[in-house]
């Protein structure tokens, strides 16, 4: 058996259809956007660890030098005597191009390659604003005084593909022309 508040309410929503469609409707909007905010949440939360991967490769740990940096055999005692092979040493600075600061960062390139893949993916790019076949690897291999920059930067420093340019680090002429 039904108890009387039951049965009173459902009278009162069956005499008043429209209010009974949208309280329905209100719940169901509502029950909508939570779902929505939920699945935005979670697909921005996997694509910033896509990103993270993509970045960090499989890197788990950090070692931070402080104004001098970290000793050179600290990176041989790790990579040699300790067996640890998964290791990429690297170099962050700031350099002048012309009238500008710019930070850069040195890898060794054999070492990111069993860290991360994007240094065995990427390839060189051509002066029409193609992809040439050969991989920037080798080029960084083969070619003294490489350098990798993004386009934007590329473009305010004024520096087209092939073209040599100036770079002072730490007071030094750091290329040779």
């Amino acid at each position: 058996m039904i108890p009387v508040s039951y049965q009173a309410s459902f009278r009162y929503l069956l005499r008043h259809p429209w209010q009974l469609a949208l309280s329905l409707m209100g719940i169901a909007i509502g029950v909508a956007v939570i779902v929505a905010v939920d699945l935005g949440n979670g697909s921005a939360r996997k694509a910033f660890l896509l990103s993270m991967d993509q970045v960090t490769g499989e890197t788990t740990h950090q070692v931070v030098g402080g104004a001098r940096g970290v000793p050179e055999d600290i990176y041989t005692r790790l990579r040699v005597d300790g067996g640890i092979r998964s290791l990429a040493p690297i170099v962050a600075g700031s350099v002048e191009i012309g009238d500008t600061l710019v930070d850069v960062l040195g890898v060794d390139l054999f070492a990111e390659q069993e860290i991360r893949t994007f240094t065995s993916e990427a390839t060189v790019p051509t002066e029409t604003g193609g992809q040439s076949e050969q991989n920037l690897f080798r080029a960084f291999l083969t070619t003294p005084g490489v350098v990798t920059m993004s386009a934007s930067t590329a473009d305010g420093l004024g520096i087209r593909i092939g073209e040599s340019f100036p770079l002072v680090a730490g007071g030094i002429d750091a290329i040779r022309r």
